[in-house]
């Protein structure tokens, strides 16, 4: 349980910043945005994967 919560605060402290530099980068804030979802569906993959089917 703790390693969910270690990698969710990770997370809260990087994206913002990934997304700002991306902002700053192209001077585009939809760019920024567009930039985390790749990583929202790469989660929901992994999420799908480990969860029993079962449940």
């Amino acid at each position: 349980m703790a390693a969910i919560n270690s990698i969710g605060q990770l997370s809260g402290i990087v994206i913002p910043m990934l997304v700002g530099f991306i902002n700053d980068l192209t001077r585009v804030a939809y760019l920024g945005m567009m930039s985390i979802a790749p990583l929202l569906l790469l989660g929901v993959a992994i999420v799908l994967w480990i969860v029993p089917k079962n449940i």
